[in-house]
């Protein structure tokens, strides 16, 4: 079934950029036109777009499970989100809206942060290269890392190259690029904003606390139960 779609997609793109005047157009600038010039076979090129379309299926369910263990377990900060989403009165929000929700993005920074679905970024030097501890006026001393901070800690920090929760640099498209990513990030925006906007509460039922298995991608070895009660039950 996903190759029979992928057929059918290739198909398209190979028609659209055989039409006359179509060589400059924006459309035929976006990801998988540019490949189509590269001489690749059609083999590479499905598996191309099986890598972009399905790199952030994993990702997404583990990062929204973490998203409900920790907000089943913070109720001050489900009610900041509720407020700040309230503006909406109970409306779908719209790609620009789930933008501005400041502190909701911040949430979910924290909770990519303290829960990471690609939790090992293996980088090899290419030259010999020191590289400190990063703690202490002179960074050689052990650094602690916090289990959890405010999410409000977003707005004072800009972290870079500190942190890297889907990697980056010159080979990485990155979120604003990457189709599954931009995917991903509206995803786990607009979930937690729907839940939120219709249940009154989260209750936290695990029964044990998060532990991390590893994997392809990061899990939590016992799963993560949490209920959304009706209003009103």
């Amino acid at each position: 079934m996903i190759h029979t779609f992928i057929d059918q997609v290739l198909d398209q793109a190979i028609e659209s950029a055989n039409r006359p005047g179509t060589a400059n157009d924006k459309e035929h600038k976006a990801f998988l036109p540019a490949l189509l010039g590269e001489g690749r076979t059609r083999e590479d090129l499905k598996y191309d777009i099986l890598n972009i379309t399905l790199a952030g299926k994993d990702t997404m369910a583990s990062f929204l499970s973490s998203i409900w263990y920790t907000l089943s377990r913070r109720p001050n900060v489900v009610d900041s989100i509720r407020n700040e989403i309230g503006v909406l009165d109970g409306r779908a929000p719209t790609k620009g809206d789930l933008a501005g929700f400041r502190y909701l993005h911040m949430v979910l920074q924290e909770v990519l942060r303290l829960y990471p679905p690609v939790a090992v970024n293996q980088r090899t030097a290419e030259v010999d290269a020191v590289l400190p501890r990063g703690g202490g006026a002179d960074g050689r001393d052990p650094i602690f890392v916090a289990r959890a901070h405010p999410p409000e800690r977003w707005l004072e920090i800009n972290p870079s190259w500190a942190f890297m929760p889907f990697h980056a640099g010159p080979r990485c498209l990155g979120p604003k690029l990457h189709p599954s990513l931009i995917l991903f990030y509206c995803t786990v925006r607009l979930v937690p904003h729907r839940l939120i906007q219709h249940f009154p509460q989260i209750e936290d039922r695990n029964e044990k606390p998060w532990e991390e298995r590893m994997g392809l991608n990061v899990t939590s070895r016992h799963g993560v139960q949490v209920a959304f009660p009706a209003r009103g039950a």
